[in-house]
């Protein structure tokens, strides 16, 4: 980000110097990602002086150092602090604090909040610098969109943020390019702290939308951004990879349910993380792009878990009968042959209910193709 450190009106006293060493020193802390350090030593700091000069620096330090540390509600607390507490004063920090929010509520999935304080954000646009106004506010709403099946409005932002990224490169063509590769990757970034069920379901969607951008940002071949991005891009894949292969649905009473409620709930994680993979292949960057992404190790090592997850959708689609042993080795041990038939209807039922697309020929007794337990004898 920008530096934050101004000189504004305060008096050249030693406690002002000493503040701007101490931001500064904040700054080179989030610069080299240590954010458990700089949550620790900004904490200590406003315990000590509570009403610095820089008051509002120092609390969007806290802010950004608590989102470093995955601390997305005490962010969230700190950013409201700043809002609340200006009055037509460091608009700038009121403006990004607004931003920054957004990003934390759409990690912990609460979308309208996110999408509020986006809208709330973008009424400052004269206070954020303009790649946030041009380009990372419209991606965002447009992720924001996609989550809410609002494919239209989804499409029109995305489109904005488009042409948000090219009117950029017209102001700044004579500028540093290290911006552009910064504000791609910013575009492309997706928290995967902590993935459960709905997590996965709302963050590949903004994956399939969004991931354009670092693909553009690693087009660039910058030495720092184009490094980041490909490392973005690979995380995030391996992340969700990892969540779907060891997906465990909680145990109950009814193994057969388990059995078939994991097994749909995993080849649906697995048919979106496919089709994410497919948007990924099939993305076609612009004309001045040299395809450089594809001549990487990171796109071959998105390849590798692409086979595997194919691998585990075919596996998951054609269960084989042992596959259920262990599970059924553990009904009690009364079990008798006629219940095993009766067992047999009940997955078929399961299965029917469950709408889960099975191969046509499947049927349960496939999956109950085993011999009773013997009954324990009596001492």
């Amino acid at each position: 980000m920008h530096s934050i450190v101004s000189e504004n009106d305060f008096p050249q006293n030693e406690q002002y110097e000493f503040e701007v060493k101490t931001l500064n020193h904040f700054e080179s802390l989030l610069v080299a990602k240590e954010y458990l350090k700089l949550n620790d030593e900004v904490y200590d700091y406003l315990k000590i002086k509570p009403q610095p000069y820089h008051w509002y620096s120092m609390m969007f330090y806290s802010g950004l150092a608590k989102e470093g540390i995955e601390d997305w509600s005490g962010a969230i607390s700190i950013y409201q602090q700043i809002v609340d507490r200006s009055i037509n004063r460091e608009m700038e920090y009121v403006a990004l604090s607004l931003y920054r929010r957004a990003y934390c509520f759409e990690v912990l999935l609460e979308n309208e909040k996110a999408l509020a304080s986006l809208i709330d954000a973008a009424k400052l646009h004269t206070y954020l610098p303009l790649e946030v106004t041009l380009a990372e506010i419209p991606a965002r709403i447009a992720s924001l969109h996609a989550r809410f099946r609002q494919t239209s409005l989804a499409d029109l932002y995305a489109l904005r943020a488009e042409k948000g990224i090219q009117k950029l490169k017209a102001l700044k063509k004579n500028s540093d390019a290290d911006w552009i590769g910064k504000t791609l990757v910013k575009m492309g970034s997706l928290s995967l702290s902590q993935i459960d069920e709905e997590s996965f379901r709302q963050n590949i969607v903004t994956l399939m939308r969004n991931q354009r951008y670092l693909i553009q940002a690693i087009e660039l071949k910058h030495p720092i951004w184009s490094f980041e991005a490909q490392n973005s891009l690979l995380s995030i894949y391996t992340n969700l990879w990892n969540f779907i292969n060891n997906y465990k649905i909680p145990s109950t009473t009814d193994w057969a349910l388990d059995f078939v409620n994991e097994s749909k709930a995993k080849s649906e994680f697995l048919s979106l993380y496919l089709e994410s993979l497919e948007k990924l292949k099939n993305y076609e960057a612009p004309s001045e792009s040299s395809a450089y992404f594809q001549t990487l190790s990171v796109y071959n090592q998105i390849k590798n878990i692409e086979t595997m997850a194919v691998s585990l959708l075919t596996e998951e689609m054609l269960k084989k009968p042992w596959d259920l042993t262990p599970s059924v080795n553990r009904l009690p041990s009364s079990e008798s042959p006629s219940e095993s038939s009766d067992l047999e209807t009940k997955v078929n039922r399961t299965i029917k209910e469950s709408k889960f697309e099975f191969p046509k020929d499947f049927e349960a007794s496939e999956l109950i193709r085993i011999k009773p337990l013997p009954k324990k004898k009596m001492r």
